[in-house]
């Protein structure tokens, strides 16, 4: 299989939807090859680990994504040597996505974020910039409908992700969550004296959810010794004790597990938007990986995953609530962090959705899978032919 992802290892969608999953997959009989859209340079500058001047920075994101113009084009006419083709939450830039049916592709579409809506105006600088230019580029809105009626089979990310694809892909979608390698996560035991951690993980973009938390931060300051560790951007909340922590590009998933587990209580505060509401949960996931409690928005589809394994808060005065009972409480912390370990063990690990999703490859690469338009110009091999 050939998967054109969306960035390389280092961007985190890649790297828990395609690049942590291919040894898994190999290991089920699935050979993957993996060619990116957005190189290594268009990814540091976009998680602020490069900095440019303004003067130069436009010009060269505008040369960045013509040059992939042709390269996608290479990469397409590659793809017939291919038994299925996935495409992880891209668009072909500019219409090529009419080559599909042309080429005869076994198509799958991966995305996990609701990318078919507009992005929220969090990110500052560079990073709005680059998506400003990459949105323009890639014309998500005309082109994803029109891509997923090509394919054999989409893959969302959630339940709310797979309702909107479904009436654009004939009804051809399966739900896999994004995961985590729950064997390189050690869960954690619960501290029982301060100063404790109320920990934030994520990338700069979404740092923004975290400015309406300020006064629950501020007033639990004045009651418990805690301090607040903002992990992959800068946040001040005055009167806090707060630890900010650069983005980091993780290689070693034992690293950033690491990390995590230095937190006491997880939290993922989300506004109540359809674009946030598109979200997978993965902070969740990750916290609970390393026996967490997590306190989260309930948004999405994080009600489904944390279960009874956190608590869901609405607004600010739930928000103290459920985080004063936890910072006061060592045992729930333990009991909400043994439950969470166990659902990501059972339903949101590697081990757990390798087998499934080895299976739903090999039924989207045969010729019955195969929309109309494309299923009569098919080599009709199956997946696991070579």
């Amino acid at each position: 299989m050939l998967c054109f992802s969306i960035g390389p290892e280092a961007e985190p969608s890649s790297r828990f939807r395609v690049f942590q999953l291919r040894e898994p997959l190999r290991a089920e009989g699935v050979d993957v090859d993996v060619r990116p859209l957005a190189g290594e340079r268009y990814f540091e500058m976009g998680y602020g680990l490069r900095r440019v001047p303004p003067a130069v920075r436009g010009p060269w994101v505008a040369s960045h994504f013509m040059a992939r113009l042709p390269r996608r084009a290479r990469d397409l006419a590659a793809a017939r040597r291919y038994d299925l083709l996935l495409v992880q939450k891209e668009t072909f830039p500019l219409g090529l996505e009419g080559l599909v049916p042309r080429l005869g592709l076994r198509l799958v579409y991966d995305f996990d974020d609701a990318v078919h809506l507009p992005a929220p105006a969090l990110a500052e600088g560079q990073g709005r910039a680059l998506r400003r230019v990459a949105e323009a580029v890639m014309r998500r809105e005309r082109g994803l409908p029109a891509l997923l009626s090509h394919c054999s089979l989409v893959i969302a990310g959630n339940r709310i992700l797979a309702d909107w694809a479904r009436p654009h892909s004939g009804g051809r979608v399966a739900v896999v969550p994004t995961v985590v390698d729950a064997d390189a996560y050690a869960p954690v035991t619960p501290r029982r004296a301060g100063p404790f951690t109320v920990g934030w993980f994520g990338a700069p973009d979404g740092v923004g959810y975290l400015a309406p938390l300020r006064p629950v931060f501020q007033a639990l300051a004045r009651r418990y010794d805690f301090r607040l560790r903002v992990h992959g951007a800068h946040f001040d909340c005055p009167g806090v004790r707060v630890e900010s922590v650069s983005w980091k590009r993780y290689r070693d998933v034992a690293r950033e597990a690491a990390d995590i587990a230095a937190f006491d209580v997880g939290i993922m505060p989300l506004p109540d938007t359809p674009r946030a509401a598109g979200k997978c949960a993965l902070k969740a996931i990750q916290y609970m990986a390393c026996g967490i409690p997590v306190v989260a928005s309930p948004v999405g589809v994080n009600g489904d995953v944390i279960g009874d394994a956190g608590i869901l808060a609405r607004d600010p005065s739930e928000w103290s609530h459920a985080l004063g009972r936890l910072l006061a409480d060592p045992d729930l912390r333990g009991r909400l962090g043994e439950r969470g370990r166990a659902r990501v063990e059972h339903s949101y690990s590697v081990r757990a959705v390798a087998p499934r999703l080895a299976w739903l490859l090999r039924e989207a690469a045969r010729p019955a899978a195969l929309p109309p338009a494309t299923r009569t110009r098919s080599r009709g091999l199956p997946l696991a032919s070579r």
